[in-house]
């Protein structure tokens, strides 16, 4: 599987400004994708966390630390964070998500990119290869400042990145 070296880099949506979504690809072509960091603090004695607007209870693991289970107090869904950086979602019995998290601004702001993709390249061509989904082909441009997803047939920009 061939994989075009430009692409890596974080990107943002082009011209965005203040808080933005990123979307990174490393160097084995995984393609992910980050909301902004969001508040987080620790509650009940670190047995619960609140993380924007959502509460969380420990199942595993220390009180007051983010490594372990949690599960979702709305939801229901569980994040294991492991204390490498990585975490693993689940969202139901058969959807499992992972990515990387950092507790960031002295540990205030929870931030969580989420990987979404592998990320092939032919030419022009690039293909996304989602674990849960169809793959999803576009035609492509990239330089050292923007990457842009064209339509195969029409040529037109589906989206186009500005590197962060």
């Amino acid at each position: 599987m061939a994989f075009d070296p430009a692409l890596i880099a974080t990107w943002k949506p082009k011209a965005a400004s203040g808080s933005y979504r990123t979307y990174r690809v490393d160097a084995q072509g995984y393609y992910f994708i980050a909301d902004p960091a969001a508040p987080f603090v620790f509650q009940s004695g670190g047995t619960k966390f609140k993380w924007g607007n959502s509460t969380y209870t420990k199942t595993l693991g220390n009180a007051g630390e983010i490594v372990g289970l949690w599960t979702g107090d709305t939801d229901g869904e569980e994040w294991n964070f492991r204390a490498d950086g990585t975490v693993t979602v689940h969202f139901s019995a058969t959807d499992e998500y992972f990515g990387n998290y950092e507790l960031r601004s002295g540990d205030m702001l929870l931030w969580y990119e989420e990987f979404r993709s592998v990320v092939s390249t032919v030419s022009q061509r690039i293909v996304f290869d989602p674990p849960y989904a169809s793959n999803q082909d576009y035609n492509y441009t990239v330089d050292v400042q923007y990457w842009t997803l064209l339509a195969i047939a029409t040529g037109t920009p589906v989206f186009e990145y500005e590197k962060v």
